[in-house]
């Protein structure tokens, strides 16, 4: 049996029914209802390659993320492959092998069309957009690469919605990023100060109360207003540090404290 090494929740969680897609080692894709804990959907690797599939060493699926509609589901496997799956006709609509290798996929939830892609080895990342399904014209790759490829990438996060919606934050080991992929340029960015650990994750994006936001969307959330207000990093040695945006896209470190000092 694989290990599970991808999880996403769909986007229309709030409704009666919860579903969690999980994606192993194998290959293997299940959609999963949360209220019963029984499966929806079980997919081997040949139900959504094809006779792509049918390799004797199936590739591990590497994230998983519903994209445009909700019924839409993107599997990114590992050795650079995409899947665009129809959960609900039950088939592949899109199969592409990206010649770069990418390790995690994020969905902007403010425009579902637009998908990250990131190599944490590398420093590089694609922004994904998906205009349409009738044409691959319709579905377009833009390439981003920080520094000069020996940077690690350790998270990347869609920042807003509307008047942000082309807005992500980058963690780096020791410096978070405000990126805009539309223009393709870096809009501001602060180093870690030097007693705490290198950053690993961001935990919660927090847009707050009173500057147009909707409370906290999560890891992999996204708003329907503007910059989040707080954003919550987990740092490599326990810490967790408080980023407090203090302009339009500028934040400072607000603040952190150590997870080993929690009882």
């Amino acid at each position: 049996r694989g290990r599970v090494s991808a999880l996403s929740f769909h986007p229309g969680a709030q409704s009666t029914s919860i579903y969690l897609a999980s994606g192993d080692s194998l290959g293997r894709v299940v959609v999963w209802d949360v209220s019963t804990g029984r499966p929806v959907a079980c997919l081997a690797p040949k139900d959504y390659l094809g006779t792509v599939g049918s390799s004797s060493t199936p590739a591990a699926v590497m994230s998983l993320s519903y994209v445009t509609a909700s019924y839409l589901l993107a599997i990114l496997l590992q050795g650079s492959t995409l899947v665009l799956y129809d959960v609900k006709r039950r088939q592949p609509v899109y199969v592409k092998q990206l010649g770069e290798e990418y390790t995690l996929m994020r969905t902007n939830r403010a425009d579902a069309r637009q998908v990250i892609l990131a190599n944490e080895r590398t420093g590089v990342f694609t922004n994904l957009t998906i205009r349409s399904l009738r044409s691959e014209k319709q579905i377009t790759f833009k390439r981003f690469q920080i520094g000069d490829g020996s940077l690690q990438l350790y998270d990347v996060r869609w920042a807003g919605g509307k008047r942000f919606e082309a807005i992500v934050l980058v963690l780096l080991e020791r410096e978070l990023i405000v990126f805009d992929v539309r223009y393709g340029t870096s809009l501001w960015s602060g180093g870690v100060r030097g007693d705490l650990s290198g950053l690993r994750r961001v935990v919660s994006l927090d847009w707050g109360v009173g500057r147009g936001g909707g409370g906290d969307c999560g890891a992999e959330g996204g708003s329907t207003q503007g910059m989040p207000t707080r954003v919550v990093v987990r740092h490599v040695g326990g810490e967790v540090s408080v980023w407090r945006l203090r302009g339009n896209a500028d934040y400072r470190l607000a603040g952190s404290w150590s997870t080993k000092d929690v009882g």
